[in-house]
């Protein structure tokens, strides 16, 4: 049965130094979109990683 739910993921690490950041995120919706859901997870985890980017690996 094919269902109409997206699956998209982003993962990694960001590494400086002895700092290390690992995340991952997932995203998981059934809405109708121009674009595939692995290109979103990807914008969104910038986003909401960038105050860690710029604020606690530029020290």
């Amino acid at each position: 049965m094919k269902t109409e739910l997206q699956h998209g993921w982003f993962v990694g690490y960001i590494e400086r130094g002895d700092r290390a950041i690992t995340f991952a995120y997932h995203i998981a919706d059934d809405g109708k979109y121009d674009t595939f859901v692995g290109p979103r997870a990807k914008e969104e985890t910038w986003v909401k990683l960038r105050f860690l980017i710029m604020g606690d690996l530029d020290q």
